[in-house]
């Protein structure tokens, strides 16, 4: 395996969208590229979670107008993580990934995720090397992620 190249196995990339009507568009298109670089490519799956601006709308046109896009609209928001697994639920590849609606995780870095599932292991995630977060929620972070211990 070289370059880009990935197996032939197909990949749901899952997507929870709330109140990101100015982004959306962006973050589809860069992960539509994302599954045009591999090999079998994949759909992506957007969770519309409850949101109060046009994000519904963008989400409706984008997967009438590329088959790869599947859209499903909650009626009321249920939270990121509940949204996701709700996708999850309408994923259809072998693999599944899961991304943020604001970009903040680069859709091309779902490639080294894959290789390394393709790899054998059964649970794979990212980690970022460096927070882009204000002083604030870093400090938060940090006060839930810390053991108890060390509070």
């Amino acid at each position: 395996m070289s370059g880009t190249e990935v197996s032939s196995k197909r990949l749901s990339v899952v997507i929870a969208v709330y109140n990101s009507e100015a982004v959306v568009g962006a973050m589809l298109d860069r992960t539509l590229a994302m599954l045009d670089s591999l090999e079998g490519g994949g759909e992506i799956v957007l969770v519309n979670d409850g949101s109060t601006d046009g994000s519904w709308e963008v989400l409706r046109r984008r997967a009438a107008e590329d088959e790869r896009v599947i859209a499903v609209d909650l009626n009321h928001n249920v939270g990121q993580h509940q949204a996701l697994m709700i996708g999850l639920g309408y994923s259809r590849g072998e693999y599944a990934a899961t991304l943020d609606d604001d970009l903040q995780n680069p859709p091309g870095e779902v490639e080294h995720l894959l290789r390394a599932a393709e790899a054998g292991h059964d649970l794979v995630f990212g980690r970022f090397r460096v927070k882009r977060h204000g002083r604030l929620r870093i400090v938060g972070s940090n006060a839930v992620v810390r053991p108890r211990s060390q509070r």
